[in-house]
């Protein structure tokens, strides 16, 4: 059975959200629309210059916390019962941002800002400031972490304890294989691992202790990571393939959309969708 969206999915990285009580998160046409049902939906904002949007449910409550940025702001709203408010705005250029639990990030071309979102003053306190440098093309986070790849390097930031860990990545050479020639464009942490996707379908993974390993997939541009459970991820793309696996690249699951770029994938009720380009629906995958 598919799930009908109110209105189709655009083109994009990571374009789907879907919170434990059945609200979807999706860009279309321009636009970020909050929907629990296809009759019941709000637009969170519309605007054609979007650069990225995350969100994640707060600890122990079904309210969404929703991060989006564009080249001129990022703005931080509060879901509660399909109601949205402004707890945070900054007027300046913003390329990527990502939220987990009560903790957002943002990153504009330079420097990496953490907050932390409060119950209390139902508003977001600034944690702390990391300098990334230009080269960043993919940022991720998890409960105290931040990780992001260049086309040369993959860091790990603890931003609670202040340490380190880095790998540098492999490249050309004669084993095409394992040489990385991408550009990374999207990441997510699986369990304490890194993971980030290219756009010629190499995988690359950082784990917490330092092994490292990599995969060429032979899809084609990686538009979708999405953790799932213990060290186990999806990943979508943008020739229609979304692919079950864990940090040991083993293939699990595979389901191929004909002629459909997979633009999102998330998890209802235990089950893998995929939010398909242009389409009025999520589809099942497994």
């Amino acid at each position: 059975m598919s799930i009908p969206l109110c209105d189709s999915l655009s083109f994009g990285i990571n374009n789907v959200f879907a919170s434990t009580n059945g609200v979807l998160l999706f860009l279309s046409k321009g636009r970020l629309i909050a929907q629990r049902s296809a009759e019941e939906h709000i637009e969170i904002k519309g605007r054609a210059s979007f650069t990225s949007f995350s969100a994640s449910e707060l600890p122990g409550s079904s309210d969404i916390l929703v991060a989006l940025c564009s080249a001129e702001d990022f703005t931080v709203y509060i879901i509660q019962d399909m109601m949205q408010s402004v707890i945070y705005e900054n007027y300046q250029r913003t390329l990527a941002v990502s939220v987990y639990g009560q903790h957002i990030l943002s990153y504009d071309g330079e420097t990496a800002q953490i907050f932390e979102y409060s119950s209390l003053t139902l508003a977001c306190e600034p944690m702390c400031t990391l300098p990334l440098g230009p080269t960043v093309t993919c940022i991720t986070l998890n409960e105290n972490k931040i990780g992001f790849a260049t086309q040369t390097q993959m860091r790990i930031v603890d931003f609670e304890n202040n340490t380190l860990l880095e790998h540098n990545l492999p490249m050309k050479n004669d084993d095409v294989d394992t040489s990385v020639r991408s550009a990374f464009l999207v990441a997510c942490f699986s369990g304490d691992a890194l993971v980030v996707g290219g756009d010629d379908g190499v995988i690359c993974i950082l784990e917490n202790g330092g092994n490292f390993s990599t995969s060429r997939t032979h899809f084609g541009l990686i538009s979708a990571l999405v953790p799932t459970t213990g060290n186990e991820f999806v990943i979508g793309s943008v020739d229609g393939r979304v692919l079950k696996t864990a940090c040991s690249l083993r293939q699990q699951d595979l389901q191929i959309f004909e002629h459909h770029g997979c633009v999102g994938v998330c998890y209802i009720n235990g089950i893998c969708y995929a939010a398909l380009f242009d389409h009025k629906e999520l589809s099942p995958c497994f």
